[in-house]
């Protein structure tokens, strides 16, 4: 059964850092955005577009109650996903039968929302076009759009963004913290340096500093970062000896353009050889990795390249240890685990560097197997115990499993590696709900791989299945003939089984019962006699289903109850919550209302940690009706009405379900009956509350803890000691000396601290503490 994401998915990204300056840019866009529906921030990279429209968006947070989205574009290369990646930002899964865009359309409808494109000047025409169309079909929508340039779309009102003011020479200290970039460079460098102030013996060298790079905040906060080894006036010289040559002529945007690379010349040459080496290798990653990634592309025991050095595994993570203290690598913390990314100028510096020695393509086939090595580990383990660790690991890894494919598919890539990790992908796709990707990625392997060989026979099956799914049924007919004529073919009886049950599951959708029964009885009995769990998981749902839907309401339950059992042993998340939600319903279809209340939890239970949002809804929708059946009428209407955002985020309709719409008629009728004026305010009650509250609801527990954030009891005693020294402001040296032990030790701590509750910043542990004291 396919589910969906649903959640913060796309939500503002929460600031790591102070926003310093730009009061006046903001008041413009936000005047702006009240005046125009596409509104588009212009200027060169590096110079801040994205951090001023995230400010801005967060601060209008209340005029858009729909939600303020951010839509990551630098990492799409695959302009036909634009729809699709939208969708996944505003968190809305394709509906059966209608296209990403028009279920996008569906769920925000009149809604008031602000959606952020960010970084579009790859993809100018493309987004140009969405915006509009979105613009047109959706009265309440606001665009605002970050680019190199304009996108050129009709309504568009332009804003550039440029450098932060600087001091004109001879200032004295005390007039120079009326000036965005000195404030800029003062912020990051205390962030180094916790004692660092601007005083009369530095001014001269700051307002130097920050004249010599135009203002430009990211090459400011990357000067800043060497004051752990250097002084501001050394940082100074030597950027002064540098950039000299520049200063002559036009000091416009194309000679800013020019200080930003010779800064970032700079900053890789004072990276150690290995650093360097890294840091270029690095480049072929997108959306970020962990660290076992980039020891599993990047290692090498063999140097390459004039200035590249031997690299091995063990010495990646005291290289990647480095680029992250000179801010070259930015490092989070995704579900308790490290993961590390380069801005976007960055990362195209170290490309460039690649490409100009023609070692790129080399690289990017290392990560293109790193990934398709991931892939076919994870469909192997995905019915076991590592379920929702890979299902967490390939959302965060989108970006990189697109940049593998794409290049498999690009002019000398290796289009069957692509079908082969489009293929293994499919339980991801699945779950995930991103069913019209994987079958574009697959659609694109097979028109460039025609060789009868087993991949192609998989992507055949998979793309098949997927279209199933969908309720495309006309177009999986000629795929699932191809698979089976090359499964005869290539003497593969597995899949063929396989085939059968993806047979039974179209039957099942179209109501041809009986065949369905056949297709998928005939399929159990082959997955039963290999030992197959992904066949027997796959085979028994369905089965299960279709009984149910017959009126075989004991078998559908011995069915569930088998399933059970193979999910419990194996660590199958997706499968036992399926299995407890049909056996809810046949309970509920014998009238043992608090039995189905009872698997419905359960199950919702297990949804919730799967963020599966038509698992969800449908747990609701049953919960109510139980309600609605044990005379708590305002209940049931809470919990319909919780359940409304949640099914228009997946364009849900319990039509699909026919033989369950009799109980949603019941419910309705009890509904009727009652206080209508009690009835339509608990139903506005339970629409207004988010996920969790709407989960906690049901389940009759506390909404659950936002995340990163941990509790105060997660943090040791002296970890909590460790982070009150922090937010008074004292540096790991003063916490050493206060607390009489090494500056290694309050190092330790700080570090552990930070992982601990998910933050990058010493200004995030005392901003918790602050809020937790």
């Amino acid at each position: 059964m396919g589910t969906g994401r649903v959640g913060k998915v796309g939500d503002l990204p929460c600031d790591v850092t102070s926003f310093v300056g730009r009061r006046a840019d903001l008041d413009t866009v936000r005047r702006l955005l009240v005046a125009s529906r596409l509104v588009t921030l212009t200027g060169f990279g590096g110079v801040g577009k994205t951090r001023l429209a995230l400010r801005c968006a967060a601060d209008l947070r209340r005029a858009f109650p729909g939600g303020t989205r951010l839509v990551e574009l630098a990492s799409l290369r695959e302009a036909g996903l634009l729809d699709q990646t939208v969708a996944k930002a505003v968190g809305v899964r394709e509906a059966p039968g209608r296209s990403a865009f028009e279920s996008l359309c569906d769920v925000v409808g009149d809604r008031q929302v602000l959606l952020i494109l960010d970084n579009c000047e790859h993809l100018l025409d493309e987004c140009a076009a969405t915006a509009t169309a979105l613009l047109r079909a959706l009265p309440n929508l606001r665009v605002l759009a970050t680019s190199r340039q304009a996108l050129r779309a009709r309504g568009e009102h332009l804003f550039t963004v440029l450098p932060l003011s600087c001091p004109t020479e001879g200032l004295p200290a005390a007039g120079l913290t009326r000036y965005p970039a000195v404030c800029l460079f003062v912020d990051r460098a205390a962030a180094v340096q916790p004692d660092f102030a601007l005083d009369q013996d530095n001014a001269e060298a700051v307002a130097r500093l920050c004249r010599e790079l135009d203002g430009v905040p990211l090459a400011i906060e990357l000067a800043a970062a060497r004051l752990r080894t250097l002084s501001v006036r050394q940082v100074a010289d030597l950027l002064g000896d540098r950039f000299r040559l520049l200063s002559l002529g036009h000091r416009g945007a194309e000679s800013r353009q020019r200080t930003m690379r010779a800064l970032i010349d700079w900053s890789f040459a004072l990276c150690s050889p290995a650093e360097a080496t890294l840091w270029e290798r690095l480049s072929v990653f997108s959306g970020g990795f962990e660290l076992a990634d980039a020891e599993a592309v990047c290692a090498d025991a063999e140097s390459h390249g004039a200035n590249a050095v031997a690299l091995p595994d063990t010495a990646v993570l005291d290289a990647l240890s480095g680029l992250v203290d000179k801010s070259v690598v930015a490092r989070t913390v995704a579900a308790g685990v490290p993961r590390f990314h380069l801005t976007e100028t960055l990362r195209e510096y170290g490309r460039l560097r690649l490409a100009e020695r023609g070692e790129e393509a080399g690289w990017r086939r290392r990560h293109r197997d790193r990934y398709l090595a991931l892939a076919e580990r994870a469909e192997r383990e995905w019915y076991g115990p590592r379920q929702l660790e890979w299902l967490g690991r390939f959302d965060r890894d989108h970006a990189n499993v697109r940049l593998a494919l794409e290049f498999s598919y690009r002019a000398g890539g290796d289009p069957e590696i692509g079908l082969r990790l489009a293929a293994a992908l499919r339980p991801w796709w699945v779950t995930a709900g991103f069913l019209s990707e994987g079958r574009h990625w697959l659609a694109r392997g097979t028109a460039l791989h025609r060789t009868p060989d087993l991949s192609s026979a998989r992507a055949a099956l998979t793309a098949g299945g997927l279209a199933v799914l969908q309720g495309d049924f006309e177009a999986a007919e000629p795929l699932l003939a191809l698979a089976g004529a090359l499964a005869d073919a290539l003497g593969r009886p597995d899949l063929r089984e396989h085939l059968l049950g993806v047979r039974g599951q179209a039957e099942m959708f179209q109501r041809r019962h009986e065949s369905a029964v056949a297709l998928l009885t005939e399929a159990l009995a082959g997955h039963t006699a290999r030992n197959d769990v992904a066949g027997l998981v796959e085979s028994l749902l369905p089965l299960a289903l279709t009984l149910s839907s017959m009126g075989d309401g004991v078998g559908a339950v011995a069915l569930c109850e088998r399933l059970e059992r193979i999910c419990v042993r194996c660590g199958d998340t997706v499968g036992r919550s399926y299995a407890l939600w049909t056996k809810a319903m046949e309970a509920w279809r014998h009238g043992d209302g608090a039995r189905a209340a009872d698997a419905l939890r359960d199950s919702l239970r297990l949804k919730a940690v799967l963020h599966d949002p038509l698992g969800i809804a449908l747990c609701l929708e049953g919960l109510a009706w139980v309600a609605a059946e044990a005379g708590a009428v305002e209940r049931a209407a809470t919990l319909l009405g919780a359940n409304e955002p949640v099914a228009r985020s997946i364009g849900f309709s319990l039509a699909k379900y026919r033989h369950l719409v009799e109980y949603r008629d019941t419910c309705a009728r009890r509904l009727d009956s009652a206080d209508q004026r009690a009835v339509r305010a608990a139903r506005r009650a339970g629409a207004a509350l988010t996920l969790d509250e709407a989960l906690g609801y049901a389940l009759d527990e506390p909404p659950r803890a936002p995340e990163p954030r941990a509790a105060q009891g997660d943090l040791t005693p002296r970890e909590r000691g460790v982070a009150e020294l922090v937010a008074a402001g004292l540096s790991n040296r003063e916490i050493a000396a206060r607390l009489v032990i090494a500056q290694r030790t309050a190092e330790g701590h700080v570090e552990r601290i930070l992982a601990k509750l998910g933050f990058t910043s010493r200004a995030q542990i005392a901003a918790w503490f602050v809020g937790n004291a």
